[in-house]
């Protein structure tokens, strides 16, 4: 953010700083890799610089997901 004095503006630094502390897929309870090894870049909006490399889930994450879930399901 920039502050002007009149004679001198001031750039402050952002707080708090972005702290990123997953960037894998949340699947069976655990974080994984997304099985293609793929990753996207996730940007800070207030800066528009690379904060983290997040995993990119396709089909196969899905599936590890959904037979996850149903594994997990109370049979009635």
């Amino acid at each position: 953010m920039k502050y002007s004095t009149g004679a001198a503006t001031i750039e402050e630094p952002i707080k708090p700083s972005v702290e990123v502390q997953h960037t894998q897929l949340l699947i069976d309870g655990k974080f994984v890799d997304a099985a293609s090894g793929k990753t996207f870049p996730t940007l800070d909006p207030r800066t528009g610089k690379v904060i983290a490399h997040v995993a990119e889930g396709n089909g196969e994450d899905v599936d590890q997901a959904v037979a996850a879930a149903r594994k997990g399901r109370v049979q009635s």
